[in-house]
């Protein structure tokens, strides 16, 4: 079999996507319900990667079908990131609560994108941050947002 210039990318983008996902390849190929020996020989670029095996490759290790083309990773919405924004929303309303203001809902969904991006921002800016929601770090920002 002929070996692709783009097998080799996708191949190590594969297994890359695996690891972030925390996922051991015996656990990978038993939820797609493929060998581990199947699953090794794609991430090794020893076989090729039907395109139906690619979406569900992408939707297990939640990132896009794209990016494993490209070979370069950006994570669809995980819980992690959920609970980001959870966190998000609960301090934009637990702050208006406190200081008994009423912001209109378009305020509200503004604020909580911003303490979201800046919650991102503060990660990025310090990879070895504590990777909990740091309601303490945006206080401050909601609460003189808040003021009348």
């Amino acid at each position: 079999m002929t070996e692709t210039p783009a097998r080799p990318r996708i191949a190590a983008t594969l297994r890359k996507a695996r690891e972030r996902s925390g996922l051991s390849l015996d656990e990978a190929a038993r939820h797609l319900g493929i060998s581990t020996a199947s699953l090794s020989r794609m991430e090794t670029a020893v076989s090729g990667v039907s395109a139906d095996r690619v979406e569900a490759l992408a939707r297990l290790y939640q990132v896009r079908v794209e990016d494993l083309f490209e070979g370069q990773l950006t994570a669809m919405p995980g819980i992690v990131d959920q609970n980001r924004m959870h966190g998000s929303v609960r301090l934009v309303l637990e702050t208006a609560r406190a200081l008994r203001v009423k912001p209109s809902p378009e305020k509200v969904a503004d604020l909580v994108v911003e303490v979201y991006r800046r919650e991102i921002a503060r990660l990025q800016a310090d990879p070895s941050a504590d990777a909990e929601f740091s309601s303490d770090q945006h206080l401050g920002y909601v609460s003189a947002s808040l003021k009348p």
